[in-house]
């Protein structure tokens, strides 16, 4: 929160930013506009987790967190370039039951190296606190997009839950798209923001 808090005041000094944050990044949008409302003007969440990740037992997951995360997905290698690659693959293996057309492997190729251990301590961090009250009364105008065939910690209970939470929310449902609908579906994708950003604006994307 902090990181991108010096990004719009010394980088993009802007007194108002919109956030758009895709799985993960819900979560951290939502951190910084409870945190910064005044330097929000709206939000854009895709495919995106609770702000806690649905995590709300500290004691669970600070004490068998790494037996659960070990169970699903087995023991990484200790060599930290290893465990990487390790779990780069094993996510990889996930990947096509994410989407929506599940033969459009193409679209993910070469998304780079996954690292394990940032990512499970970043997943820790979330734990706790579901800060209902606080997204209760958080007046940001909010997007929130996901793919039919998104899973229920992406998908649509989150959007729903997420819009029944804060006052002024909207959903959009991609029906032809999982995870990932600005690759699914890039034209709607961009159609969709556009009308939220600037709403009665004529667009035309370029074909």
């Amino acid at each position: 929160m902090e990181e991108l808090e010096t990004l719009r005041r010394d980088v993009v000094k802007a007194d108002k930013v919109i956030l758009v944050g895709h799985s993960f990044g819900s979560a951290l949008v939502q951190r910084y506009a409870l945190k910064y409302p005044q330097h929000v003007e709206k939000m854009v969440i895709a495919s995106g987790i609770r702000i806690n990740n649905g995590m709300s037992n500290r004691f669970i997951w600070k004490y068998f967190g790494g037996l659960l995360y070990s169970t699903a997905l087995g023991f990484p290698p200790a060599d930290s370039k290893s465990a990487d690659a390790w779990f780069t693959k094993s996510s990889e293996k996930d990947n096509p039951n994410r989407m929506f057309d599940k033969s459009k492997t193409d679209f993910l190729q070469d998304t780079g190296t996954l690292s394990f251990a940032p990512w499970r301590e970043i997943s820790f961090s979330l734990v706790g606190y579901d800060y209902k009250k606080e997204l209760s009364q958080l007046q940001v105008p909010t997007l929130f997009i996901y793919g039919t065939a998104d899973s229920q910690y992406t998908g649509k209970p989150v959007a729903d839950e997420l819009c029944a939470t804060l006052p002024n929310c909207q959903s959009v449902e991609f029906t032809q798209s999982g995870h990932w609908a600005f690759l699914e579906e890039p034209e709607k994708f961009q159609q969709v923001i556009r009308d939220f950003l600037i709403p009665n604006s004529a667009f035309i994307i370029p074909k």
